[in-house]
């Protein structure tokens, strides 16, 4: 399977006016720009233990994996509207392959929330997903 956070990369950068590389990044926060929108894997209740084979004699896999997004940004009402929507650009998506993996749910597991003021006074808003994925 592709990584999480490449394959949310893109169902954003398609359905949103954010950047990879410029104002949407994943794994690491980088130190500027100050408006910017930070995923990262999260863990969750991992790989489905099947009872059943596919057609190779391999074991069925099926994850339940989850990620955070974290908007950083120099107000706070901004921040927490760029939760609001990623939340509607990705909760309740599901049913649908984005290369070769197959998506049943991606849920948001909460409403943006205050995470902290870092020291250069900018906001950190998070919002958690839930996701369920396999192999097509």
């Amino acid at each position: 399977m592709n990584a999480l956070l490449d394959d949310i990369m893109d169902l954003i950068v398609a359905n949103t006016s954010f950047v990879k590389g410029t104002t949407l990044w994943a794994g690491r926060e980088p130190a500027s720009p100050s408006n910017i929108v930070t995923l990262y894997d999260a863990p969750d209740a991992g790989p489905w233990l099947p009872m059943d084979e596919n057609t190779d004699g391999n074991p069925i896999r099926y994850d339940y994996t989850a990620f955070q997004t974290l908007i950083r940004n120099t107000s706070y009402t901004e921040a927490v509207g760029i939760g609001d929507q990623l939340i509607d650009v990705l909760h309740a998506r599901g049913n649908f392959v984005h290369k070769g993996t197959w998506y049943s749910l991606i849920q948001a597991m909460d409403t943006p929330f205050l995470l902290e003021w870092d020291d250069n006074n900018r906001v950190k808003v998070v919002v958690n997903f839930h996701v369920q994925r396999t192999p097509e």
